[in-house]
Protein backbone atom coordinates (compact mmCIF):
# COMPACT_ATOMS: atom_id res chain seq x y z
CA UNK A 1 0.00 0.00 0.00
CA UNK A 2 1.46 3.31 -1.04
CA UNK A 3 1.62 6.16 1.42
CA UNK A 4 -0.45 9.28 0.64
CA UNK A 5 2.71 11.26 -0.09
CA UNK A 6 3.55 9.12 -3.10
CA UNK A 7 2.86 10.47 -6.54
CA UNK A 8 -0.47 9.36 -7.99
CA UNK A 9 -2.03 9.44 -11.42
CA UNK A 10 -5.47 10.91 -11.75
CA UNK A 11 -5.98 10.42 -15.44
CA UNK A 12 -5.65 6.88 -16.77
CA UNK A 13 -9.28 6.42 -17.71
CA UNK A 14 -9.76 5.67 -21.40
CA UNK A 15 -13.50 5.30 -21.74
CA UNK A 16 -15.80 8.19 -22.55
CA UNK A 17 -17.34 9.76 -19.46
CA UNK A 18 -18.95 12.87 -18.08
CA UNK A 19 -17.10 16.14 -18.52
CA UNK A 20 -18.91 18.16 -15.86
CA UNK A 21 -20.34 17.68 -12.40
CA UNK A 22 -24.14 17.70 -11.99
CA UNK A 23 -23.99 20.41 -9.31
CA UNK A 24 -26.36 23.19 -10.35
CA UNK A 25 -24.64 25.68 -8.03
CA UNK A 26 -21.68 25.70 -10.42
CA UNK A 27 -23.87 27.07 -13.23
CA UNK A 28 -25.08 29.91 -11.00
CA UNK A 29 -21.51 30.77 -10.01
CA UNK A 30 -20.24 30.58 -13.61
CA UNK A 31 -22.86 33.00 -14.92
CA UNK A 32 -22.13 35.45 -12.11
CA UNK A 33 -18.37 35.29 -12.71
CA UNK A 34 -17.22 33.43 -9.60
CA UNK A 35 -16.26 30.20 -11.41
CA UNK A 36 -14.65 29.82 -14.85
CA UNK A 37 -16.45 28.35 -17.85
CA UNK A 38 -15.30 24.97 -19.15
CA UNK A 39 -13.28 24.65 -22.35
CA UNK A 40 -16.22 23.03 -24.16
CA UNK A 41 -18.81 25.63 -23.14
CA UNK A 42 -18.30 27.97 -26.11
CA UNK A 43 -15.79 28.73 -28.83
CA UNK A 44 -12.51 30.29 -27.76
CA UNK A 45 -13.40 33.92 -28.58
CA UNK A 46 -17.00 33.85 -27.25
CA UNK A 47 -15.77 32.12 -24.10
CA UNK A 48 -13.13 34.78 -23.47
CA UNK A 49 -15.64 37.59 -24.01
CA UNK A 50 -18.31 36.03 -21.79
CA UNK A 51 -15.75 35.16 -19.11
CA UNK A 52 -14.47 38.74 -19.07
CA UNK A 53 -18.02 40.14 -18.88
CA UNK A 54 -19.18 37.91 -16.02
CA UNK A 55 -15.92 38.45 -14.13
CA UNK A 56 -16.54 42.19 -14.31
CA UNK A 57 -20.04 41.49 -12.97
CA UNK A 58 -18.55 39.55 -10.04
CA UNK A 59 -16.09 42.35 -9.24
CA UNK A 60 -18.87 44.96 -9.46
CA UNK A 61 -21.03 42.93 -7.07
CA UNK A 62 -18.15 42.67 -4.60
CA UNK A 63 -17.37 46.40 -4.79
CA UNK A 64 -21.04 47.26 -4.34
CA UNK A 65 -21.32 44.79 -1.48
CA UNK A 66 -18.34 46.34 0.30
CA UNK A 67 -19.58 49.91 -0.19
CA UNK A 68 -23.16 49.18 0.83
CA UNK A 69 -22.14 46.97 3.76
CA UNK A 70 -19.73 49.64 5.04
CA UNK A 71 -22.55 52.18 5.18
CA UNK A 72 -25.02 49.73 6.75
CA UNK A 73 -22.53 48.31 9.26
CA UNK A 74 -21.35 51.76 10.37
CA UNK A 75 -24.97 52.64 11.09
CA UNK A 76 -25.50 49.43 13.06
CA UNK A 77 -22.32 49.88 15.08
CA UNK A 78 -23.28 53.45 15.92
CA UNK A 79 -26.57 52.21 17.36
CA UNK A 80 -24.86 49.31 19.13
CA UNK A 81 -22.36 51.42 21.05
CA UNK A 82 -24.64 54.43 21.53
CA UNK A 83 -26.93 52.38 23.76
CA UNK A 84 -27.68 53.61 27.27
CA UNK A 85 -27.45 50.57 29.55
CA UNK A 86 -30.06 52.02 31.92
CA UNK A 87 -32.58 52.76 29.20
CA UNK A 88 -35.01 50.32 27.61
CA UNK A 89 -37.08 50.49 24.48
CA UNK A 90 -40.15 51.72 26.33
CA UNK A 91 -38.21 54.77 27.56
CA UNK A 92 -37.42 56.08 24.06
CA UNK A 93 -39.65 57.42 21.31
CA UNK A 94 -39.41 55.59 18.00
CA UNK A 95 -38.32 58.39 15.73
CA UNK A 96 -36.47 56.40 13.08
CA UNK A 97 -33.56 55.41 15.26
CA UNK A 98 -33.45 51.85 16.56
CA UNK A 99 -34.42 51.35 20.15
CA UNK A 100 -31.97 50.67 22.93
CA UNK A 101 -32.21 47.19 24.27
CA UNK A 102 -32.01 46.08 27.85
CA UNK A 103 -28.41 45.03 28.41
CA UNK A 104 -26.81 48.06 26.76
CA UNK A 105 -24.32 47.56 23.95
CA UNK A 106 -24.30 43.76 24.42
CA UNK A 107 -28.04 43.55 23.87
CA UNK A 108 -27.84 45.78 20.80
CA UNK A 109 -24.92 43.76 19.46
CA UNK A 110 -26.93 40.54 19.76
CA UNK A 111 -29.84 42.26 18.03
CA UNK A 112 -27.70 43.21 15.03
CA UNK A 113 -25.43 40.16 15.06
CA UNK A 114 -27.25 38.32 12.26
CA UNK A 115 -26.99 41.35 9.95
CA UNK A 116 -23.35 42.00 10.83
CA UNK A 117 -22.26 38.40 10.26
CA UNK A 118 -24.30 38.16 7.03
CA UNK A 119 -22.44 41.18 5.65
CA UNK A 120 -19.07 39.70 6.62
CA UNK A 121 -19.93 36.23 5.35
CA UNK A 122 -20.98 37.41 1.88
CA UNK A 123 -17.74 39.24 1.22
CA UNK A 124 -15.42 36.63 2.77
CA UNK A 125 -16.91 33.68 0.88
CA UNK A 126 -17.21 35.43 -2.48
CA UNK A 127 -13.72 36.95 -2.40
CA UNK A 128 -12.26 33.52 -1.58
CA UNK A 129 -14.15 31.71 -4.35
CA UNK A 130 -13.21 34.43 -6.85
CA UNK A 131 -9.54 34.32 -5.81
CA UNK A 132 -9.38 30.52 -6.06
CA UNK A 133 -11.67 30.09 -9.07
CA UNK A 134 -8.87 28.75 -11.30
CA UNK A 135 -8.52 25.72 -9.03
CA UNK A 136 -12.04 24.58 -9.87
CA UNK A 137 -11.39 22.91 -13.30
CA UNK A 138 -8.71 20.61 -11.82
CA UNK A 139 -10.85 19.80 -8.78
CA UNK A 140 -13.82 19.04 -11.02
CA UNK A 141 -11.74 16.71 -13.21
CA UNK A 142 -10.29 14.91 -10.21
CA UNK A 143 -13.78 14.43 -8.78
CA UNK A 144 -14.92 12.74 -12.00
CA UNK A 145 -11.82 10.53 -12.07
CA UNK A 146 -12.25 9.54 -8.43
CA UNK A 147 -15.80 8.35 -9.16
CA UNK A 148 -14.60 6.37 -12.17
CA UNK A 149 -11.81 4.79 -10.11
CA UNK A 150 -14.28 3.63 -7.46
CA UNK A 151 -16.83 2.27 -9.94
CA UNK A 152 -14.70 0.74 -12.74
CA UNK A 153 -16.86 -0.69 -15.50
CA UNK A 154 -20.05 0.20 -13.60
CA UNK A 155 -21.71 3.15 -15.39
CA UNK A 156 -25.05 2.43 -13.71
CA UNK A 157 -23.61 3.20 -10.27
CA UNK A 158 -22.07 6.39 -11.63
CA UNK A 159 -25.39 7.49 -13.10
CA UNK A 160 -27.24 6.79 -9.85
CA UNK A 161 -24.67 8.81 -7.91
CA UNK A 162 -24.78 11.76 -10.30
CA UNK A 163 -28.58 11.68 -10.46
CA UNK A 164 -28.77 11.82 -6.66
CA UNK A 165 -26.34 14.75 -6.52
CA UNK A 166 -28.15 16.55 -9.35
CA UNK A 167 -31.58 16.52 -7.73
CA UNK A 168 -30.26 17.18 -4.23
CA UNK A 169 -28.28 20.20 -5.44
CA UNK A 170 -31.34 21.58 -7.25
CA UNK A 171 -33.49 21.15 -4.17
CA UNK A 172 -30.87 22.84 -1.97
CA UNK A 173 -30.55 25.77 -4.41
CA UNK A 174 -34.30 26.36 -4.30
CA UNK A 175 -34.63 25.78 -0.54
CA UNK A 176 -31.74 28.03 0.52
CA UNK A 177 -32.82 30.84 -1.82
CA UNK A 178 -36.45 30.76 -0.68
CA UNK A 179 -35.46 30.52 3.00
CA UNK A 180 -33.14 33.51 2.79
CA UNK A 181 -35.64 35.59 0.79
CA UNK A 182 -38.24 34.78 3.45
CA UNK A 183 -35.83 35.87 6.18
CA UNK A 184 -35.03 39.10 4.32
CA UNK A 185 -38.69 39.96 3.73
CA UNK A 186 -39.66 39.34 7.35
CA UNK A 187 -36.63 41.37 8.50
CA UNK A 188 -37.76 44.34 6.43
CA UNK A 189 -41.33 44.14 7.73
CA UNK A 190 -40.21 43.78 11.35
CA UNK A 191 -37.70 46.62 10.97
CA UNK A 192 -40.28 48.91 9.35
CA UNK A 193 -42.76 48.29 12.17
CA UNK A 194 -40.10 48.87 14.84
CA UNK A 195 -39.15 52.22 13.27
CA UNK A 196 -42.71 53.27 12.37
CA UNK A 197 -42.06 53.49 8.63
CA UNK A 198 -45.46 54.13 7.07
CA UNK A 199 -44.44 54.69 3.45
CA UNK A 200 -41.82 53.45 1.00
CA UNK A 201 -40.96 57.10 0.31
CA UNK A 202 -39.89 57.85 3.88
CA UNK A 203 -36.29 59.05 4.20
CA UNK A 204 -33.71 56.71 5.74
CA UNK A 205 -30.63 58.47 7.16
CA UNK A 206 -27.41 56.43 7.40
CA UNK A 207 -25.86 58.02 10.48
CA UNK A 208 -22.98 58.68 11.07
CA UNK A 209 -22.39 58.90 7.31
CA UNK A 210 -24.07 61.99 5.78
CA UNK A 211 -26.09 59.88 3.37
CA UNK A 212 -29.82 59.26 2.98
CA UNK A 213 -32.17 57.32 0.70
CA UNK A 214 -35.86 56.69 0.46
CA UNK A 215 -36.98 53.37 1.86
CA UNK A 216 -37.73 52.13 -1.67
CA UNK A 217 -34.19 52.93 -2.85
CA UNK A 218 -32.81 51.36 0.31
CA UNK A 219 -34.66 48.09 -0.40
CA UNK A 220 -33.54 48.07 -4.04
CA UNK A 221 -29.87 48.59 -3.16
CA UNK A 222 -30.13 46.07 -0.36
CA UNK A 223 -31.53 43.46 -2.76
CA UNK A 224 -28.69 43.89 -5.27
CA UNK A 225 -25.70 44.43 -2.99
CA UNK A 226 -26.63 42.46 0.13
CA UNK A 227 -29.29 39.85 -0.62
CA UNK A 228 -27.88 38.69 -3.97
CA UNK A 229 -24.26 38.37 -2.73
CA UNK A 230 -25.44 36.44 0.31
CA UNK A 231 -27.42 33.99 -1.84
CA UNK A 232 -24.35 33.56 -4.06
CA UNK A 233 -22.22 32.92 -0.98
CA UNK A 234 -24.68 30.20 0.04
CA UNK A 235 -24.29 28.55 -3.36
CA UNK A 236 -20.48 28.84 -3.25
CA UNK A 237 -20.49 27.03 0.08
CA UNK A 238 -22.91 24.38 -1.21
CA UNK A 239 -20.68 23.84 -4.24
CA UNK A 240 -17.93 22.65 -1.90
CA UNK A 241 -20.40 20.67 0.21
CA UNK A 242 -21.65 18.69 -2.80
CA UNK A 243 -18.12 17.85 -3.85
CA UNK A 244 -17.76 16.37 -0.36
CA UNK A 245 -21.10 14.57 -0.81
CA UNK A 246 -19.67 12.85 -3.90
CA UNK A 247 -16.63 11.78 -1.88
CA UNK A 248 -18.97 10.45 0.83
CA UNK A 249 -20.86 8.38 -1.75
CA UNK A 250 -17.57 7.04 -3.14
CA UNK A 251 -16.62 5.97 0.38
CA UNK A 252 -20.00 4.25 0.73
CA UNK A 253 -19.32 2.39 -2.51
CA UNK A 254 -15.89 1.32 -1.27
CA UNK A 255 -17.41 0.09 2.01
CA UNK A 256 -20.02 -1.91 0.09
CA UNK A 257 -17.41 -3.46 -2.20
CA UNK A 258 -15.26 -4.51 0.76
CA UNK A 259 -18.26 -5.99 2.58
CA UNK A 260 -19.35 -7.95 -0.51
CA UNK A 261 -15.87 -9.14 -1.51
CA UNK A 262 -15.82 -12.43 0.41
CA UNK A 263 -13.72 -15.18 -1.17
CA UNK A 264 -13.77 -13.35 -4.51
CA UNK A 265 -11.25 -10.81 -3.28
CA UNK A 266 -7.85 -10.82 -4.93
CA UNK A 267 -4.52 -9.15 -4.37
CA UNK A 268 -5.12 -6.94 -7.42
CA UNK A 269 -8.50 -5.80 -6.08
CA UNK A 270 -6.99 -4.87 -2.70
CA UNK A 271 -4.27 -2.92 -4.48
CA UNK A 272 -6.96 -1.05 -6.43
CA UNK A 273 -8.68 -0.20 -3.13
CA UNK A 274 -5.37 1.16 -1.88
CA UNK A 275 -4.98 3.33 -4.98
CA UNK A 276 -8.52 4.67 -4.55
CA UNK A 277 -7.79 5.48 -0.90
CA UNK A 278 -4.64 7.39 -1.84
CA UNK A 279 -6.64 9.31 -4.46
CA UNK A 280 -9.18 10.17 -1.75
CA UNK A 281 -6.42 11.54 0.49
CA UNK A 282 -5.09 13.78 -2.27
CA UNK A 283 -8.65 14.75 -3.19
CA UNK A 284 -9.37 15.88 0.38
CA UNK A 285 -6.26 18.07 0.26
CA UNK A 286 -7.49 19.66 -2.97
CA UNK A 287 -10.94 20.34 -1.54
CA UNK A 288 -9.39 21.83 1.58
CA UNK A 289 -7.12 24.01 -0.52
CA UNK A 290 -10.11 25.60 -2.24
CA UNK A 291 -12.89 25.44 0.35
CA UNK A 292 -11.49 25.14 3.88
CA UNK A 293 -11.67 28.90 4.54
CA UNK A 294 -15.22 28.92 3.18
CA UNK A 295 -16.22 25.98 5.38
CA UNK A 296 -14.76 27.72 8.43
CA UNK A 297 -16.28 31.15 7.73
CA UNK A 298 -19.77 29.84 7.02
CA UNK A 299 -19.80 27.52 10.02
CA UNK A 300 -18.78 30.27 12.43
CA UNK A 301 -21.06 32.96 11.01
CA UNK A 302 -24.08 30.65 10.94
CA UNK A 303 -23.76 29.88 14.62
CA UNK A 304 -23.22 33.57 15.41
CA UNK A 305 -26.46 34.22 13.53
CA UNK A 306 -28.23 31.68 15.74
CA UNK A 307 -26.82 33.31 18.88
CA UNK A 308 -27.92 36.77 17.74
CA UNK A 309 -31.41 35.69 16.76
CA UNK A 310 -31.84 33.88 20.07
CA UNK A 311 -31.47 37.22 21.86
CA UNK A 312 -35.23 37.77 21.75
CA UNK A 313 -35.59 35.00 24.35
CA UNK A 314 -33.38 37.02 26.67
CA UNK A 315 -34.89 40.51 26.46
CA UNK A 316 -38.59 41.34 26.14
CA UNK A 317 -37.57 44.77 24.82
CA UNK A 318 -36.93 43.17 21.43
CA UNK A 319 -40.55 42.09 20.97
CA UNK A 320 -42.36 44.91 19.20
CA UNK A 321 -44.99 42.87 17.34
CA UNK A 322 -45.90 39.38 16.17
CA UNK A 323 -43.47 39.96 13.31
CA UNK A 324 -40.67 40.01 15.87
CA UNK A 325 -41.49 36.45 16.89
CA UNK A 326 -41.68 35.35 13.25
CA UNK A 327 -38.38 37.07 12.49
CA UNK A 328 -36.33 35.73 15.40
CA UNK A 329 -37.76 32.21 15.38
CA UNK A 330 -37.31 32.03 11.61
CA UNK A 331 -33.72 33.27 11.84
CA UNK A 332 -32.84 30.74 14.55
CA UNK A 333 -34.38 27.86 12.59
CA UNK A 334 -33.00 28.80 9.17
CA UNK A 335 -29.41 29.42 10.22
CA UNK A 336 -29.43 26.66 12.85
CA UNK A 337 -30.59 24.05 10.35
CA UNK A 338 -28.22 25.32 7.68
CA UNK A 339 -25.22 25.34 10.02
CA UNK A 340 -25.99 21.79 11.12
CA UNK A 341 -27.03 20.17 7.83
CA UNK A 342 -24.25 21.71 5.74
CA UNK A 343 -21.50 20.12 7.85
CA UNK A 344 -23.09 16.65 7.98
CA UNK A 345 -21.38 15.48 4.71
CA UNK A 346 -17.99 16.57 6.08
CA UNK A 347 -18.62 14.67 9.30
CA UNK A 348 -19.87 11.59 7.42
CA UNK A 349 -16.68 11.45 5.36
CA UNK A 350 -14.61 11.37 8.53
CA UNK A 351 -16.76 8.71 10.18
CA UNK A 352 -16.90 6.47 7.09
CA UNK A 353 -13.15 6.81 6.70
CA UNK A 354 -12.59 5.98 10.37
CA UNK A 355 -14.65 2.78 9.97
CA UNK A 356 -12.68 1.54 6.94
CA UNK A 357 -9.96 -0.23 9.00
CA UNK A 358 -12.61 -2.22 10.85
CA UNK A 359 -14.24 -3.31 7.57
CA UNK A 360 -10.88 -4.42 6.17
CA UNK A 361 -10.00 -6.21 9.42
CA UNK A 362 -13.30 -8.14 9.36
CA UNK A 363 -12.63 -9.17 5.76
CA UNK A 364 -9.09 -10.33 6.65
CA UNK A 365 -10.35 -12.38 9.62
CA UNK A 366 -13.12 -13.94 7.51
CA UNK A 367 -10.66 -14.95 4.79
CA UNK A 368 -8.27 -16.41 7.35
CA UNK A 369 -11.04 -18.49 8.93
CA UNK A 370 -12.15 -19.84 5.56
CA UNK A 371 -8.58 -20.56 4.47
CA UNK A 372 -7.87 -22.45 7.71
CA UNK A 373 -10.84 -24.74 7.01
CA UNK A 374 -9.52 -25.76 3.60
CA UNK A 375 -7.91 -29.18 3.34
CA UNK A 376 -5.26 -27.63 1.12
CA UNK A 377 -4.61 -23.97 2.10
CA UNK A 378 -4.52 -21.52 -0.78
CA UNK A 379 -0.84 -20.62 -1.44
CA UNK A 380 -1.82 -17.12 -2.62
CA UNK A 381 -3.52 -16.38 0.71
CA UNK A 382 -0.29 -15.23 2.40
CA UNK A 383 0.30 -12.48 -0.16
CA UNK A 384 -3.38 -11.50 -0.05
CA UNK A 385 -3.39 -11.28 3.75
CA UNK A 386 -0.21 -9.18 3.68
CA UNK A 387 -1.83 -6.78 1.21
CA UNK A 388 -4.99 -6.54 3.33
CA UNK A 389 -2.97 -5.78 6.48
CA UNK A 390 -1.07 -3.09 4.62
CA UNK A 391 -4.31 -1.54 3.36
CA UNK A 392 -5.83 -1.65 6.86
CA UNK A 393 -2.77 0.07 8.33
CA UNK A 394 -2.90 2.81 5.71
CA UNK A 395 -6.62 3.46 6.36
CA UNK A 396 -6.00 3.58 10.10
CA UNK A 397 -3.03 5.96 9.93
CA UNK A 398 -4.45 8.27 7.25
CA UNK A 399 -8.15 8.98 7.92
CA UNK A 400 -10.00 11.48 5.76
CA UNK A 401 -10.85 14.69 7.60
CA UNK A 402 -11.84 18.22 6.65
CA UNK A 403 -10.80 21.22 8.70
CA UNK A 404 -10.98 24.98 8.76
CA UNK A 405 -7.66 26.81 9.05
CA UNK A 406 -6.22 23.54 10.44
CA UNK A 407 -7.70 24.42 13.84
CA UNK A 408 -11.37 23.45 13.51
CA UNK A 409 -11.84 19.81 12.52
CA UNK A 410 -15.28 18.86 11.26
CA UNK A 411 -16.24 15.91 13.42
CA UNK A 412 -19.29 14.94 15.44
CA UNK A 413 -17.57 16.27 18.57
CA UNK A 414 -17.21 19.72 16.98
CA UNK A 415 -20.92 19.91 16.20
CA UNK A 416 -22.00 18.87 19.69
CA UNK A 417 -19.38 21.10 21.29
CA UNK A 418 -20.51 24.15 19.31
CA UNK A 419 -24.16 23.71 20.25
CA UNK A 420 -23.21 23.16 23.89
CA UNK A 421 -21.06 26.30 23.89
CA UNK A 422 -23.85 28.31 22.28
CA UNK A 423 -26.43 27.21 24.87
CA UNK A 424 -23.99 27.95 27.71
CA UNK A 425 -23.31 31.41 26.29
CA UNK A 426 -27.02 32.20 26.03
CA UNK A 427 -27.57 31.09 29.63
CA UNK A 428 -24.74 33.40 30.72
CA UNK A 429 -26.14 36.33 28.74
CA UNK A 430 -29.58 35.70 30.21
CA UNK A 431 -28.12 36.01 33.71
CA UNK A 432 -26.34 39.24 32.76
CA UNK A 433 -29.60 40.71 31.44
CA UNK A 434 -31.51 40.02 34.65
Amino acid sequence: MASPSEKHDWGKQSRKSKSDLPICQTSVLRWTGFLPFGDSSFGIRPRKFISCAVTCLAVALLIGNVAYSTVAVSRMLREVFAADPDQTASDKPRNGSMKSIKGGWLGNLLYYLADLTAAARSFIVLIIILYKRNRWPALKQHTLELVRACFPGDPDSERRLYRKVKWTSRASLIATTIAYLYWTAVSWVENAKAKNYTSVDVEVVFDPIPFSLTLRQHVELDSVFRTLPFILSLQAHLCGVFVVVILSEVLTGLHFEIAQAGMEVSKEKVQRWGIVHVQMLHFVEEVRGMFQLIFFATYMTDFLDVIGSSAFFLSPDLITSDWSYIHYIGTSCIFGVYATVSVVPLIRVHEKSASLPEAVFILAVTLKAKNDKLATPDPSYVLLDKELRRFEKSCRHYPLMFSGLNYVHFTRELLFGTWTLMVSFLVLVNELFK
